[in-house]
């Protein structure tokens, strides 16, 4: 783990500023409406896509900030194509700086996800995708092969209600015609992946509701199935945002980085006997981030830790499985003096 130089985290800290500020500045045609269901208000963003298809896009729950926000972006939409200029260029500089960049497929099927209003409806950016995102979003640089994959994860939460559903599947394709939902052995469990004929794959998952609910539930808001998890809600709280650096940058939401690290320790002891290069992996990316964050913000693990005490004492058996395993490792040492005493 090394340290981005000075003037890349201020590059990539301008460029999320600039991404926050003008989310909606690549759309064409922009039009705002509050629509009321059920008695709540909701806002959606009207705009014509490169096709020429108008579109509706769901940007959230009425209130101030969003108002705001729909103001912002409707005095900004004549700068438009300067405002996308400017952070194609921030991009480029942070890439260049040793940013970690996103490219090609998943980086397609990132910023359509995000045109379809996922991120902005609760989904989250998960698995080795979000830990790649981390690096620029603390200003840090990984080893490469902690990084990739060939699975992307999609959490969604199903406790967000916003009157308001799409097609992720037909989205999806649009972006990379390839993928397909996948064949399932048990014709009567849907599907609730997609999978492109060279195994890259791309997985909906949500938070287990009971500990016998294991067959993939349906999303109405995404039209998705998605595969109940357990210890998924441990991270699906209290997300973070960050940007994918690819194109002009795309604003999406991952787990809170502490967090994502207590569940890394977990979820590799869950890992079967044959997945031993996933569950490195998953150790090595807890390290680094616990290393980091020992170092600079040692209070957002305890935050953490604490949060995870209060899950099923299952979870917190399996972290402590792991730092068992890890006791050579200097930063699982730390993290169980600092942040997991033996006996708690």
């Amino acid at each position: 783990m090394k340290f981005l130089p000075e003037t890349t985290q201020t590059a990539y800290s301008t460029l999320f500023q600039k991404v926050q500020a003008s989310q909606y500045a690549k759309l064409t045609q922009v039009g705002f409406t509050r629509k009321q269901l059920q008695g709540k208000d909701y806002w959606y963003c009207q705009y014509t896509d490169v096709s020429g298809v108008r579109r509706q896009r769901y940007m959230g729950a009425d209130s101030d900030a969003l108002r705001e926000s729909i103001e912002h972006a409707k005095s900004t939409q004549l700068a438009a194509a300067a405002i996308l200029a400017e952070r194609k260029r921030l991009v480029a500089m942070v890439v260049a700086g040793n940013g970690t960049p996103e490219r090609g497929r998943p980086a397609k099927i990132i910023e359509k996800l995000s045109d379809a209003g996922v991120f902005d409806a609760g989904g989250l950016l998960i698995g080795s995708y979000a830990f790649s995102s981390y690096g620029n979003l603390l200003g840090i640089s990984f080893e490469g092969w902690m990084q990739r994959t060939e699975d992307m994860d999609i959490a969604c939460d199903r406790s967000i209600e916003i009157g308001w559903m799409c097609d992720l599947p037909a989205d999806v394709t649009v972006a990379a015609p390839e993928m397909a939902p996948s064949r399932q052995i048990n014709p009567w469990v849907p599907p609730y992946d997609m999978v492109a004929p060279d195994g890259f794959k791309l997985e909906f998952l949500t938070s287990r509701t009971n500990a016998s609910q294991k067959e993939p539930v349906r999303i109405e808001r995404f039209g998705v199935n998605a595969l109940p998890l357990q210890f998924l809600d441990f991270i699906i709280e209290k997300p973070v945002q960050a940007v994918v650096l690819y194109g002009a940058g795309i604003l999406v939401n991952l787990p809170d980085p502490a967090r994502f690290a207590i569940h890394k320790l977990a979820v590799s002891q869950l890992r079967l006997p044959s997945y031993v290069e996933k569950r490195r992996k998953d150790l090595a990316q807890a390290s680094a981030l616990i290393g980091y964050l020992l170092d600079e913000n040692p209070g957002a693990l305890l935050l953490a830790a604490d949060a995870a005490k209060q899950m099923a004492r299952e979870f917190s058996a399996l972290v402590e499985q792991a730092l068992v395993q890890m006791a050579p490792n200097v930063w699982a040492q730390r993290f169980r003096a600092e942040c997991w005493p033996a006996s708690d």
